[in-house]
């Protein structure tokens, strides 16, 4: 996808700060099972990569969260529960 795209989704936040609120307010809880987790750190990708190019002042941080976002879902599909089942989710969000 082509930062030019992902910079017009209408569903992310178009500044860091926004988008860390953003991120705060849908925290799953420590009691959702780990998909919802994934499905959460995945999202988070995506958004920060998008704030890095709609908030270019906050680019390189932007970048290191989205970073940093993309090795916890690392962490979660790389647990050995995750590579047995069928129906778990797998790969990372590059």
């Amino acid at each position: 996808m082509s930062e030019e795209k992902v910079s017009r989704d209408p569903d992310f936040p178009r500044t860091l700060l926004a988008a860390r609120g953003d991120m705060v307010m849908r925290i799953p809880s420590g009691k959702d099972d780990p998909v919802y987790w994934v499905k959460y750190h995945r999202h988070n990708v995506k958004m920060f990569k998008a704030v890095a190019v709609s908030d270019p002042d906050h680019k390189w941080e932007c970048l290191a969260w989205a970073d940093i976002e993309r090795r916890r879902v690392e962490e979660f599909t790389n647990r050995p529960e995750w590579r047995q089942a069928d129906d778990g989710p797998s790969g990372v969000v590059s």
